[in-house]
């Protein structure tokens, strides 16, 4: 449900640090050390420093920015928050206050770190919506493992076939919700376009407000 322009953040650290590369070649250095670092670690969900220098290193090295040492990866992480802008999706808080309204329980289940939800949730003054946080290195597991939808709803003390979660990777969300035994919507933002053909039956909304017509109440 968020906004965040991470290849433009990343950019812009560089910039700062007399490192100009085009938009274009971060966003491909980031899904280039997202691949790699995903198979390197497969289910291990290392501390957050860790992940995040070693991200960042994969980044660097794929745009030909040589450092030494870590420094450079570490620095970028140290001061990330600092430049990354977040903002809700377009109706997104609209419709958690009228699911709120309306009584129904919400979380966030995220493969990022608790760590990052700290820092993030206040920029967006959602604080008091959400009623269970799950990330990466609350269980130490990431999504699609089903644990991790499990111990959500099982920390929201509702059953599986009766809770909706909303994400926009189809394979992380979608299928990861679906082996749990929860209702999976799948948000088709246009940024967020990786799998071109879904299969039949996908429950697919446009926008969030979208799935407020998808719900009884």
């Amino acid at each position: 449900m968020i906004v965040s322009k991470f290849s433009e953040t990343f950019r812009k650290i560089l910039q700062l640090k007399r490192i100009n590369r085009s938009l274009r070649a971060v966003e491909k250095a980031i899904v280039e050390a997202e691949l790699e670092l995903t198979k390197q670690l497969r289910d291990d969900v290392p501390k957050d420093i860790d992940y995040y220098t070693r991200w960042n290193l994969g980044i660097l090295h794929h745009l030909n920015v040589y450092n030494g040492d870590s420094e450079l990866a570490k620095n970028i992480d140290r001061n990330w928050f600092d430049y990354m802008e977040v903002q809700p999706l377009p109706g997104a808080i609209d419709v958690l206050q009228k699911l709120t309204n309306q009584g129904v329980k919400i979380g966030i289940v995220t493969n990022g770190y608790e760590s990052d939800l700290e820092k993030i949730i206040p920029k967006l003054g959602v604080g008091d919506i959400f009623d269970v946080l799950v990330a990466a290195d609350s269980l130490g597991r990431r999504k699609p493992d089903p644990e991790v939808f499990l111990h959500a709803i099982r920390e929201l003390n509702v059953p599986p076939s009766a809770t909706v979660f909303v994400g926009d990777e189809y394979y992380t969300d979608y299928v990861g919700a679906e082996k749990a035994g929860l209702i999976p919507f799948l948000l088709r933002t246009k940024e967020r376009k990786k799998v071109k053909s879904l299969p039949a039956g996908t429950n697919v909304i446009r926008s969030l407000p979208d799935l407020l017509s998808k719900l009884v109440l």
